[in-house]
């Protein structure tokens, strides 16, 4: 119910030098976004970002500060990508390039699915 409090309690358990990595999914995801702003709906799945276990959700600044909320600091930030069925089997002939491969660059917050955040004790 309450990540910040968590954050607190594994950070204070973590020696100098340690770091502690978190898996936070991603509510500005395309899956998520777009059905919200196209028909207003949010709907709970069994499973995913939508996931009816889920109390909270984030976007990449509020992850961050999330993960940081302690004084930890962050030393890296990966994440998982997702795009849709018809960018992934988008034809790589088409105009020279995969846009595959381009697509998540004109507006990333979309297309990634999950942040794992990686932050250290100093």
């Amino acid at each position: 119910r309450d990540p910040w409090s968590a954050i607190r309690k594994l950070h204070a358990l973590l020696k100098p030098g340690g770091m502690m990595i978190s898996s936070i999914p991603n509510v500005a995801h395309y899956s998520v976004s777009i059905p919200l702003l196209l028909r207003s709906r949010w709907d709970y799945q069994t499973e995913g970002l939508l996931d009816r276990t889920h109390l909270r959700f984030f976007v990449e600044q509020t992850a961050v500060e999330l993960a940081t909320c302690s004084g930890l600091v962050v030393d890296r930030i990966g994440y998982n990508v997702k795009l849709p069925a018809f960018i992934e089997n988008w034809p790589r002939w088409l105009a020279g390039r995969e846009l595959r491969w381009h697509m998540p660059k004109l507006a990333p917050h979309l297309f990634r699915f999950q942040f794992l955040i990686r932050t250290v004790q100093l």
